[in-house]
């Protein structure tokens, strides 16, 4: 089963506790039976059509874009930032990821999605359109149900953040992205007694890795191209929203694509210890921040 939403559906976040309702630009979900089959070709029966048929689900793959606010704590703790004041500090892969159930409200049906893990955040900055974010999400089981749970807050569009985006050290920025993406691996305890005991779906998962990175794009105006093993990268959206990577692999290319040239700087957030996690730096942490008593970076 594969569903597109369209505009006025929303979407509830619910942490266990906590409900949020999230003025969705976009939401699709899908979910398909496994397909298991057998031969059934014998001696007295040269059948050579297999015999076909399902006891298990696939997990549920769930994409959703919305516009985000300085309150959308729950979001961003939903994908494994640990909250300290108005930053947001980014957790080691190994660590718990938290996981969520997701209702889709669309017209009078309700969807839900239970065992919610978020796999990758993309910040979408654009000075045409508040800022957004695109959210990939993989679940254990979609079904449909009667009500949602009781919600406690809900986004309202006065609080969408509109602004200037700014690179530190660079001028004459053309656009940004950036991604945050974690390696979910879905573990397999299908026994004989979950299958007899009904339709088979996945309900535990872990992380493998954590990559953050994307691209910074000018116009071209020179020549050189670089490779910088070690730089920070610190990205503003208006006054409120800031991204800090204190060290980043920072490769230039060039984008030939149209009339008009461009050089593209891809960088991605490098590990700041000996293993192979990507941690909190001492003393200059990466983080998100979001300002939230108004006054300004």
């Amino acid at each position: 089963m594969a569903l597109t939403f369209l505009k006025g559906s929303t979407v509830v976040l619910h942490n266990g506790s906590t409900s949020r309702k999230l003025l969705v630009e976009s939401v699709t979900a899908s979910q398909t039976f496994l397909e298991e089959s057998r031969p059934v070709k014998t001696i007295h029966i040269p059948n050579n059509i297999q015999d076909t048929g399902t006891n298990s689900k696939s997990t549920v793959s769930l994409e959703i874009t919305c516009h985000l606010t300085n309150t959308d704590s729950m979001l961003l703790e939903w994908f494994g930032f640990i909250k300290s004041g108005n930053k947001y500090l980014i957790q080691p892969a190994g660590t718990l990821i938290p996981t969520y159930t997701v209702y889709i409200l669309s017209g009078t049906t309700v969807y839900q999605v239970t065992n919610v893990y978020a796999t990758s955040l993309t910040f979408l900055m654009d000075k045409e359109r508040p800022l957004s974010v695109s959210i990939s999400a993989t679940g254990s089981n979609l079904t449909e149900i009667l009500t949602p749970p009781t919600i406690d807050s809900t986004q309202v569009n006065t609080g969408f953040i509109y602004g200037n985006l700014n690179v530190a050290g660079y001028s004459n920025i053309a656009g940004v992205t950036c991604e945050i993406s974690k390696t979910i691996s879905w573990v397999n305890d299908k026994t004989v007694h979950a299958v007899l005991s009904g339709m088979y779906y996945s309900q535990k998962a872990v992380c493998d890795e954590l990559a953050i990175g994307g691209a910074l794009t000018f116009y071209k105006r020179d020549s050189a191209l670089q490779y910088q093993k070690e730089a920070p990268v610190e990205i503003q959206y208006s006054n409120v929203f800031r991204l800090s990577f204190d060290k980043c692999k920072l490769l230039d290319r060039w984008d030939l694509s149209s009339d008009v040239h461009r050089k593209i700087i891809d960088y991605k957030l490098q590990p700041t210890s000996g293993d192979a996690h990507i941690l909190n730096g001492a003393g200059a942490p990466s983080f998100l921040e979001f300002i939230l008593d108004g006054s300004g970076f």
